[in-house]
Protein backbone atom coordinates (compact mmCIF):
# COMPACT_ATOMS: atom_id res chain seq x y z
CA UNK A 1 0.00 0.00 0.00
CA UNK A 2 1.23 3.33 -0.73
CA UNK A 3 0.65 5.57 1.83
CA UNK A 4 2.16 8.97 0.07
CA UNK A 5 0.05 12.21 -0.68
CA UNK A 6 -1.77 12.53 -3.59
CA UNK A 7 -1.37 15.95 -5.24
CA UNK A 8 -2.59 16.92 -8.22
CA UNK A 9 -0.38 16.79 -11.89
CA UNK A 10 1.31 20.42 -11.72
CA UNK A 11 1.07 21.33 -8.24
CA UNK A 12 3.91 22.22 -5.92
CA UNK A 13 5.20 19.35 -3.48
CA UNK A 14 3.29 21.18 -0.71
CA UNK A 15 1.32 19.15 2.44
CA UNK A 16 -1.93 18.30 2.04
CA UNK A 17 -4.44 19.43 3.48
CA UNK A 18 -4.89 16.37 5.75
CA UNK A 19 -1.04 16.92 7.12
CA UNK A 20 -1.85 20.20 8.27
CA UNK A 21 -5.17 19.30 9.63
CA UNK A 22 -3.88 16.32 11.38
CA UNK A 23 -0.80 18.58 12.76
CA UNK A 24 -3.72 21.22 13.96
CA UNK A 25 -5.05 18.50 15.82
CA UNK A 26 -1.82 17.00 17.13
CA UNK A 27 -0.85 20.36 18.78
CA UNK A 28 -4.54 20.86 20.00
CA UNK A 29 -4.11 17.72 22.21
CA UNK A 30 -0.96 18.64 23.15
CA UNK A 31 -2.45 22.00 24.55
CA UNK A 32 -5.49 20.53 26.25
CA UNK A 33 -3.53 17.70 27.74
CA UNK A 34 -1.24 20.98 28.89
CA UNK A 35 -4.13 22.67 30.01
CA UNK A 36 -5.22 19.70 32.07
CA UNK A 37 -2.14 18.98 34.29
CA UNK A 38 -2.11 22.61 34.81
CA UNK A 39 -5.92 22.40 36.24
CA UNK A 40 -5.39 19.31 38.15
CA UNK A 41 -2.16 21.19 40.17
CA UNK A 42 -4.42 24.40 40.91
CA UNK A 43 -7.37 22.30 42.10
CA UNK A 44 -5.00 19.57 44.02
CA UNK A 45 -3.52 23.14 45.82
CA UNK A 46 -6.85 24.62 46.30
CA UNK A 47 -7.81 21.71 48.08
CA UNK A 48 -4.80 21.12 50.23
CA UNK A 49 -5.10 24.67 51.37
CA UNK A 50 -8.81 24.26 52.15
CA UNK A 51 -8.04 21.10 54.20
CA UNK A 52 -5.77 23.02 56.33
CA UNK A 53 -7.53 25.72 56.76
CA UNK A 54 -10.85 23.36 58.21
CA UNK A 55 -8.64 21.55 60.18
CA UNK A 56 -6.75 25.02 61.80
CA UNK A 57 -10.83 26.66 61.86
CA UNK A 58 -13.25 23.68 62.64
CA UNK A 59 -15.49 26.20 64.40
CA UNK A 60 -14.82 28.60 61.90
CA UNK A 61 -15.44 26.48 59.11
CA UNK A 62 -18.89 25.13 59.81
CA UNK A 63 -19.58 29.24 60.72
CA UNK A 64 -19.00 29.59 57.41
CA UNK A 65 -20.63 26.53 55.59
CA UNK A 66 -23.99 27.65 57.49
CA UNK A 67 -23.37 31.17 56.45
CA UNK A 68 -23.12 30.43 52.60
CA UNK A 69 -26.26 27.88 53.31
CA UNK A 70 -28.51 30.84 54.41
CA UNK A 71 -27.39 33.40 51.99
CA UNK A 72 -28.04 30.82 49.50
CA UNK A 73 -31.34 29.96 50.57
CA UNK A 74 -32.17 34.22 51.16
CA UNK A 75 -30.69 34.55 47.06
CA UNK A 76 -33.62 31.98 46.34
CA UNK A 77 -36.29 34.04 47.78
CA UNK A 78 -34.69 38.07 47.99
CA UNK A 79 -34.09 39.35 44.31
CA UNK A 80 -32.54 41.93 45.98
CA UNK A 81 -30.12 40.10 47.63
CA UNK A 82 -29.57 38.13 44.37
CA UNK A 83 -28.55 41.68 42.66
CA UNK A 84 -26.29 42.46 45.18
CA UNK A 85 -24.55 38.92 45.77
CA UNK A 86 -23.91 38.94 41.75
CA UNK A 87 -22.04 42.16 42.09
CA UNK A 88 -20.22 41.03 45.62
CA UNK A 89 -18.66 37.84 43.59
CA UNK A 90 -18.80 39.72 39.87
CA UNK A 91 -16.26 42.43 42.22
CA UNK A 92 -14.45 39.33 43.83
CA UNK A 93 -14.06 37.01 41.29
CA UNK A 94 -11.63 39.82 39.41
CA UNK A 95 -10.05 40.97 42.32
CA UNK A 96 -8.98 37.11 43.45
CA UNK A 97 -7.16 35.91 40.36
CA UNK A 98 -4.80 39.16 40.76
CA UNK A 99 -3.21 37.89 43.67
Amino acid sequence: MNHEPVTAPGSSSTPSIKDSVQRLVDDGVETVDAIKGRVGDVSEHAYARLAAFITANPLKSVAIAFGIGYLAMRIKTSPLLKVALTGVFGYYATKLPAR
